[in-house]
């Protein structure tokens, strides 16, 4: 296994504050502590910082989700959390790796539902509102759901997008492989 192909840093915010960036196996950790940044630049690193909480909630919007009108109400949200004093995100899941396959189908339905309905319009809801509304569902409700054609619809084009990004994410891998041992 080549050492790129490895998890190469993780960045993570100690309950000090401090900030602790760790390599992996043969590499001391490396920390900052924020709070003995020069007084100088500390304001630009805090605007860098919320710049970048910004643009994160904008990150998970893809293809035709990811409007002007989309992107705004995410930015809105963010704000809206920064002033309220939340820096993180509620994890009820919210991008491919983390939204059940259901729950973003459910996004999808949704979307797909708002444009027949509003033509010319783009709908505002977010991946992470549409799944935790799928996932408070009753059983019986979720069922009822399922046997949607068009919920159908939107739940094998999500599983197909995702089967597409994990080719493509292991395609990646084969062409990085540099000796492939195979029987076959």
């Amino acid at each position: 296994m080549s050492e790129t192909s490895t998890r190469q840093m993780s960045l993570t915010v100690q309950d000090d504050g401090v900030i602790r960036a760790e390599f992996g196996p043969g590499l001391d950790p490396l920390t900052i502590d924020p709070a003995k940044l020069p007084e100088d630049i500390l304001p630009q690193a805090v605007a860098e910082g919320i710049r970048s909480f910004l643009r994160a909630r904008g990150s998970k919007l893809s293809g035709e989700a990811r409007t002007p009108a989309a992107l705004h109400a995410a930015t809105a949200e963010g704000i809206a959390d920064l002033l309220a004093g939340k820096w993180k995100a509620d994890r009820v899941s919210t991008a491919s790796a983390d939204v059940t396959i259901e729950g973003e189908a459910a996004h999808l339905y949704r979307k797909t539902r708002f444009a027949e309905t509003n033509p010319g319009e783009d709908y505002t809801g977010s991946m992470a509102a549409d799944a935790a509304a799928f996932a408070a569902l009753a059983d019986a409700q979720k069922a009822k759901l399922k046997a949607v054609p068009r919920f159908q619809v939107a739940l094998a084009t999500v599983k197909a997008a995702r089967m597409a990004a994990r080719a493509a994410k292991l395609e990646k891998k084969a062409a990085a492989t540099e000796v492939e041992e195979s029987d076959f």
